[in-house]
């Protein structure tokens, strides 16, 4: 969406940055129909002339503050060890969630995605499908270094992981470091290479770290 443009003096990258932030809280407190441009300048200290200078209305603001939601993903972690590597990245994920109030937004953009779908689209191809990229690149060096079996379903693996992690959003559940490893652990058996035992052993690296060997730093 391109923003109305006119003569004057250059804009403040700060003051824009702040009604673009505002608009993603009110956005996500209340609902598209509760926010209003009246509001998000209020809460950005700034007159709603700036506002309508930059944006002619409402659903314009909103599709410019989803852009800040372009979030890059972290470099996919390499340890060599498939358990400690989706641990690390699911642990990851939580902290963006909470950082940006993620779970209300998602809220927020599905009641809103029967009259403005190109919201939830928005939020899609900045977010979660970057997210599901980064996912699929662990298992998938996963299954090339042998450490996941070859047949192993990744799209659908994918899906259980974040599955997961809504579910226990849902639940009101804690959704610390201790019940990712163990979700993770717990998907793993299912998805290692069959051997003649029919058993999948827990990493090494995963077995130091349950018993206190290798000191993983914690996120917030």
């Amino acid at each position: 969406m391109t923003e109305s443009r006119g003569r004057g003096r250059p804009r403040n990258p700060e003051t824009g940055r702040a009604v673009l932030t505002q608009t993603l809280r009110l956005l996500t407190e209340g609902g598209y129909g509760a926010m209003s441009v009246d509001g998000v300048a209020a809460a950005a200290g700034v007159s709603k002339a700036t506002l309508y200078r930059r944006y002619r209305n409402k659903r314009e603001l909103v599709v410019a503050a989803l852009s800040l939601l372009r979030h890059e993903a972290p470099a996919v972690p390499d340890t060599g060890d498939i358990e400690r590597d989706l641990v690390a990245a699911i642990s990851d994920m939580l902290r963006y969630l909470r950082r940006m109030n993620g779970f209300a937004f998602v809220g927020a953009m599905l009641a809103e995605s029967s009259r403005n779908p190109e919201f939830l689209t928005l939020f899609q191809e900045h977010v979660i499908l970057p997210r599901r990229a980064f996912l699929n690149g662990l298992l998938e060096r996963g299954v090339q270094r042998g450490e996941l079996h070859r047949g192993l379903d990744i799209e659908a693996a994918v899906d259980c992981i974040a599955g997961s992690v809504y579910a226990r959003h849902l639940s009101g559940l804690p959704k610390d470091r201790r019940w990712v490893r163990s979700m993770v652990r717990t998907m793993l058996e299912g998805m290692h290479p069959r051997g003649a035992s029919g058993e999948n052993a827990l990493s090494e690296e995963g077995r130091k770290e349950e018993s206190g060997e290798h000191k993983t730093p914690r996120g917030p």
